[in-house]
């Protein structure tokens, strides 16, 4: 489904990602472990279509996607911080995706509608449609940003360490909430973490990225 292959990327001189692969199944969950500076991120923005590589080249379903344009690519990218739109409601912020896909009328919205109270009852936040993003905790703006990675159904879901700055508990618990999304619907993700535990918990395989 996803392949990186031989990925090199040099910042100033230096090799931040060294003749790097990673290969992952369809429907597969795998998680890059590594310690911060090592280039997870870096591996993640290159499949994403966000920064171009040196060396190497990235394929989805057989196809080199290598110098295709991010948006063209159908790859989901959730971040460490969420990046919600504060002047739009949780509705309007899972279905932003949606509506970029394009389309109107009463139809399409009825069909987005839908869509974004489907992704919210899976994530747990059923009935949130109206709530204003600056009103969520840190737990519920990270699952309204899952939400809205998933609404455009992506051929694969890259998230850069997506549970940052959870106290144990609630990290413990949004772990096995977002293995159990993922599997429930059948998505390609790769997750960059340096939790071991984290990765243990969300992955089917972790893969070590070394310095």
């Amino acid at each position: 489904m996803l392949a990186a292959r031989e990925v090199t990327v040099r910042f100033d001189g230096r090799a931040v990602l060294d003749r790097v692969s990673l290969a992952v199944a369809a429907g597969e969950v795998v998680a890059v472990l590594g310690p911060s500076g090592v280039g997870k991120s870096t591996l993640l923005r290159v499949i994403a279509g966000l920064l171009a590589p040196d060396e190497g080249t990235v394929w989805l379903d057989g196809v080199d996607v290598t110098h295709m344009p991010a948006h063209r690519r159908g790859v989901g990218l959730v971040f460490q911080d969420e990046q919600l739109f504060p002047h739009l409601d949780v509705a309007a912020n899972i279905g932003f995706g949606l509506r970029m896909q394009g389309g109107g009328g009463r139809a399409r919205r009825g069909e987005r509608a839908a869509r974004v109270g489907e992704l919210l009852a899976l994530v747990g936040l059923a009935g949130f449609e109206r709530r204003q993003v600056a009103s969520l905790s840190g737990g519920e703006a990270k699952r309204v940003a899952l939400a809205r990675s998933l609404a455009p159904r992506p051929r694969v879901l890259l998230l850069d360490e997506p549970l940052t700055g959870l106290d144990a508990e609630l990290h413990q618990r949004l772990a096995g909430d977002l293995a159990t999304v993922l599997r429930g619907t059948g998505t390609t993700a790769v997750l960059v973490t340096h939790d071991a535990d984290e990765a243990a918990a969300i992955a089917d395989r972790t893969v070590l990225l070394a310095s």
